[in-house]
């Protein structure tokens, strides 16, 4: 019995000590620019990948990637035609060519039921976490865009 509770207590320590999956996996951080069709809610029949107000992303740099890597959420709006601003994330951490990041997205007030646009970029730039941008940087490299609808 002493040896089941231990294996028990083993299996419960391993398993919260696990570092927890991202929400949102952008992918390689390698294409162009996203276009404006990207930023759009799926169809009506997708079933969307949704998320809490607080999340956190992982994406992938292409091998000796030396630029700034950020975040981007692009608010959307309930009905899918926003896509005017991109917000920064958190700070972004590195292991390798992998990169992570915790972000929000809208806050208690706002965002809940509606679409956003999630995006990584590697560029030459500086941004701070939380600063909006008007437009995407043209130096840089991007990932995929994934559109995830907030609960």
């Amino acid at each position: 019995m002493r040896a089941i509770v231990t294996l028990l207590a083993v299996a419960l320590v391993a398993a919260s000590a696990a570092a927890p999956a991202a929400d949102v996996d952008v992918g390689l951080i390698d294409q162009k620019a996203p276009k404006k069709e990207d930023l759009a809610a799926p169809a009506k029949d997708a079933k969307p990948q949704e998320v809490d107000l607080q999340g956190s992303f992982k994406g992938k740099t292409t091998k000796g990637e030396k630029r700034n890597v950020y975040f981007l959420i692009c608010p959307l709006g309930k009905k899918g035609d926003g896509g005017k601003d991109w917000w920064s994330q958190g700070e972004v951490s590195k292991d390798g060519e992998t990169v992570s990041a915790d972000g929000q997205y809208g806050n208690e007030e706002v965002g809940s039921g509606e679409w956003f646009a999630v995006v990584a970029v590697a560029t030459d730039k500086t941004f701070g976490v939380g600063e909006k941008l008007d437009v995407l940087p043209a130096d840089a490299a991007f990932s995929k865009v994934v559109v995830v609808k907030r609960k």
